[in-house]
């Protein structure tokens, strides 16, 4: 029933939107800290009007009490999206197909500067072929090697 229903919402938009053109998971590759990645994104809207901004949508599922916060994905969609349109402003927006609701996602300067070096990191780490444990109270206890990993003292 969920889904008859999250498909209607999609295809009352479609419908709406005469002047808006859907590219679904375009992959593109993004020039991070000096190395290339492929990523998929969920989908592009252009519009048909010139000078309007193009829109890179993250879509989820489920109802949600928080809005949608800047992560790794939206660092990288924001490459992407400069690499492909330069000089314009970046628009990143979570659609929820469950409610259909669409969503800006804030990305400051100061948290893109942030994820940014946590993936430039992480890039490093491995290369490095590092992976180390990092513990934590919340999301240990619903790991798979929650019994047999090293770093958890039980």
């Amino acid at each position: 029933q969920h889904g008859h229903e999250a498909i209607e919402l999609i295809r009352r938009s479609l419908t709406a939107q005469h002047d808006v053109s859907w590219e679904l998971r375009p992959k593109v590759a993004v020039d991070v800290a000096g190395r290339t990645v492929q990523i998929r994104i969920d989908r592009v809207e252009a519009p048909a009007q010139a000078g309007k901004p193009v829109k890179f949508i993250r879509t989820r599922y489920g109802r949600r009490k928080e809005k949608p916060e800047a992560k790794t994905r939206e660092l990288l969609y924001a490459q992407a999206y400069r690499q492909q349109y330069p000089g314009c402003e970046v628009e990143l927006h979570e659609h929820n197909l469950s409610t259909g609701e669409m969503t800006p996602i804030p990305l400051t300067a100061k948290k893109e500067q942030s994820l940014y070096e946590s993936v430039e990191e992480a890039m490093k780490g491995i290369e490095n072929h590092e992976y180390p444990a990092k513990p934590d109270p919340f999301y240990c206890p619903g790991c798979p090697f929650f019994l047999i990993c090293d770093s958890v003292k039980l």
